[in-house]
């Protein structure tokens, strides 16, 4: 099942003003493909849905003005990205499957009495080592990864991960670019230590459904690791859909 990784603002994304891979192809093709948009605040039904750039920025920058206050002493510095209508977006694909392979991989690096398996677990919800970290999340080294966040902004409060409404009214769980990038090293640096070019590699190697563990976490890891990347060096939010 295929799942998009958007880099960008949330003005854009809310609006629906942006292409996921398979919109990118068609369009480079000749052909056509729907995407239902992203609701935003005040939809009740589909002619409630509002359009207008600079409203939906201003409850953007509104919603963010309250987080900075919220965050409060968790923050280095305050929560600021580009939110301007020239604000540039990235997108790309990773299956489902690469995701849980590479949390997975992750859990194991945790819990090196067990034994990781070679092959790609088809519900990577009742594994052993996940098992053991959702038993006790707090103790997890990898809450950016582990802890579920579906949106990551960039900014460094980690190991904070959070939950709670964002500017479109949707109930969201929010981890740390910086954070998320950190842990994504730390993985390469204790098992692969791939440089770079390794990675960018790895990125555009795409993997076979249920790709054995390794090579689905692989694959995972060298998507997120390289957009997070561009995130943090572009100040903007990178966020999961699908």
């Amino acid at each position: 099942m295929a799942l998009d990784v958007y880099v960008g603002s949330l003005t854009r994304y809310y609006l629906g003003d942006w292409e996921t891979p398979i919109q990118r192809y068609a369009r480079e093709s000749g052909k056509q493909v729907l995407r239902v948009e992203v609701a935003n605040k005040g939809e009740s039904n589909s002619d409630d849905v509002i359009k207008d750039p600079e409203i939906v920025r201003s409850y953007v920058i509104s919603w963010r003005n309250a987080l900075n206050t919220a965050l409060g002493e968790y923050l280095s510095c305050p929560l600021d990205w580009d939110e301007t209508s020239t604000a540039p977006y990235f997108s790309e694909q990773l299956r489902w499957d690469n995701l849980s392979s590479l949390k997975l991989w992750a859990a194991y690096l945790e819990h090196p009495d067990l034994i990781r398996p070679n092959n790609c677990v088809v519900d990577w919800t009742k594994d052993v080592a996940f098992k053991r970290i959702v038993e006790d999340p707090s103790k997890t080294k990898y809450p950016n990864l582990l802890k579920d966040p579906t949106t990551w902004l960039p900014a460094d409060f980690k190991p904070l991960v959070f939950e709670t409404e964002e500017a479109n009214g949707h109930t969201t769980t929010f981890g740390s670019v910086a954070g998320l990038k950190d842990e994504l090293d730390e993985i390469n640096e204790l098992t692969w230590k791939a440089d770079k070019a390794t990675i960018e590699k790895w990125k555009r190697d795409s993997t076979a459904p249920s790709a054995p563990l390794e090579e689905g976490a692989r694959f995972g890891f060298a998507l997120l690791s390289v957009l997070s990347s561009i995130a943090l060096e572009r100040k903007l939010v990178m966020r999961l859909d699908g």
